[in-house]
């Protein structure tokens, strides 16, 4: 049987988490189009940067919500952290985005791709998983959910271990040494974001932990 609560709960942070996951998936995939098909450049990292904004907005609702809530589904500080840890996400992909157009990449590396490929996936598990925090239904499901992100987030440690370790191979002259510079700061970014979907990951299991 439900907990009963004499206050009802507000319901509306479900809502909220929901549509933010399906921006930060949307973020994800407009990343992925940009390298997969480089073409139109400008045009797509401020597709990216349109979503990230309405990103922010969408955080803002969760807080201002927070902040008028009197019962909450779950504890407040788990609320703030999910909600951030999924801001993050998409923080770091548009910075990484416009990256692309600020150091006027030519074309993006197979690294990167790979990348944005393992970010791609982990915004979809996220967004398979936010749904069941209502009500906490299936919650094996939901923890596996939570593994996947954290395995994801290793494959992400890695590939950004190679394309370190390779990205100042024979470079001796000072442009190519500027642009090995460039590409270590797009590659950081882009692990950055597989982090920050780790984070998600650590806040949904705090939730899971605490209420399941």
């Amino acid at each position: 049987m439900p907990p009963f609560h004499l206050i009802p709960r507000d319901e509306r942070f479900f809502g909220l988490f929901q549509r933010s996951a399906e921006n930060v998936a949307a973020g994800a995939n407009a990343l992925s189009e940009l390298l997969s098909n480089y073409t139109d450049v400008e045009l797509k990292v401020a597709r990216i940067k349109e979503l990230e904004h309405a990103g922010d907005q969408l955080t803002h609702s969760i807080f201002d919500a927070l902040n008028r809530a009197f019962v909450t589904p779950f504890d407040r500080e788990d609320i703030s952290r999910l909600a951030a840890a999924l801001d993050d996400v998409l923080d770091q992909a548009e910075e990484a985005a416009r990256r692309f157009h600020t150091y006027k990449i030519e074309r993006p590396t197979a690294l990167a791709i790979e990348l944005c490929r393992v970010l791609v996936e982990q915004c979809r598990v996220i967004q398979a998983a936010v749904p069941l925090l209502d009500g906490l239904r299936e919650e094996q499901r939901l923890l596996a959910h939570i593994v996947e992100l954290h395995r994801l987030e290793n494959e992400g440690d890695e590939l950004l271990n190679r394309a370190l370790a390779s990205v100042y191979e024979n470079v001796t002259l000072v442009p190519d040494l500027v642009r090995a510079i460039q590409w270590s700061d797009i590659y950081n970014l882009l692990e950055r974001a597989t982090d920050r979907a780790e984070d998600v990951a650590v806040a949904l299991e705090a939730i899971v932990v605490k209420h399941a």
